[in-house]
C-alpha cells in the first residue's frame, strides 16, 4: 500500500498485535480467524488450491500457509505464501489505506478490480520493521536494502529523524532478534545477491538506480545512531 508495486515482497504478510508475554494457547486462539479464512479460501475462490494449511511455528508466534494457482501466462502452477505474525504489539495505531491492482483489462485498459480500503501497519512502523530486517535478519536479504533505498530516493524518507530512530530501537529490542550486523562480511553477502536475487526481478532502469554501497552506508549510520539511544525497550 505505502510503496505501490515497488516493494520486493515475497509473500502476503499479516500481523496481529500481541503482547510480548502471552501463552502459546492464547496466540493460537488469536490466529483462529485467519485459520478459518484460509480453510474456506478454496470454497470461496476455486481458482486456488491449498498447498499448505496455516501452520504454527516458533511457539505460535508465526503462522504460514501456501496456496497455489494455475498461471494464465506461464501455464504452470504459481504459489502465494501467506504469513501471520503474532510476535509483538504494534507501537503505532494501524491505518486504513487504498489498495489497488496492477492487473489491467486488455480491452479497456482499466483496472480489473476497483481499489478497496484495507487496514495496514503505519508507514513509519513499516519502515522501522524494514530497517530492523536490514540490521538484524539472520540471513541477509538484498530486497530489504532495495526497499529502503527506494523509500529514500522516491518517497523522500528521512531515516535519521529522532522519533523514527527511537521506533527502530524499540523494534530491535524485541526478544529473539538476531544481533545488529553491519559488518563488511554482511555487505559482501548482500553484494553476491545483486545479480542472482535482484537483477532478475527489476526493470533495467530500476536496477541501475539502486546503489548497494550507498544504502548500506545509510543502514550502518542508523546502527551507529542506535548505540546512542537509551530506550532499547518496548
Amino acid at each position: 500500500m505505502h510503496a505501490g508495486f515497488y516493494r520486493l515482497s515475497e509473500d502476503l504478510d499479516f500481523a496481529i498485535s500481541a503482547p510480548l508475554v502471552l501463552s502459546r494457547s492464547k496466540r493460537s486462539k488469536m490466529a483462529d480467524p485467519l485459520k478459518n479464512a484460509i480453510n474456506n479460501l478454496t470454497n470461496e475462490l476455486d481458482m486456488f488450491r491449498l498447498v499448505q494449511p496455516l501452520t504454527g511455528a516458533n511457539n505460535s508466534m508465526q503462522y504460514i500457509a501456501v496456496v497455489g494457482y494455475q498461471s494464465l501466462l506461464g501455464g504452470y502452477e504459481e504459489i502465494i505464501k501467506i504469513e501471520l505474525g503474532l510476535r509483538e504489539p504494534l507501537i503505532m495505531p494501524p491505518v486504513k489505506g487504498n489498495l489497488k491492482t496492477i492487473l489491467l483489462n486488455p480491452v479497456s485498459g482499466n483496472a480489473m478490480m476497483q481499489p478497496f480500503y484495507f487496514q495496514c501497519i503505519s508507514y513509519e512502523e513499516g519502515m522501522a520493521e524494514k530497517f530492523r530486517a536490514a540490521l538484524s535478519r539472520r540471513e541477509p536479504a538484498i530486497r530489504d536494502f532495495y526497499d529502503i533505498d527506494y523509500a529514500i530516493r522516491k518517497k523522500n524518507f528521512i531515516p535519521d529523524d529522532v522519533t523514527f530512530l527511537d521506533l527502530v530501537s524499540k523494534k530491535v529490542a524485541v526478544p529473539d532478534n538476531a544481533p545488529v550486523n553491519v559488518t563488511d562480511q554482511h555487505y559482501d553477502s548482500l553484494k553476491k545477491q545483486l545479480d542472482t536475487e535482484l537483477k532478475p526481478v527489476l526493470r533495467g532502469d530500476d536496477y541501475k538506480g539502486f546503489d548497494l554501497e550507498r544504502v548500506f552506508k545509510v543502514v550502518r549510520a542508523v546502527a551507529d545512531r542506535l548505540e546512542n539511544i537509551s530506550s532499547f525497550t518496548i
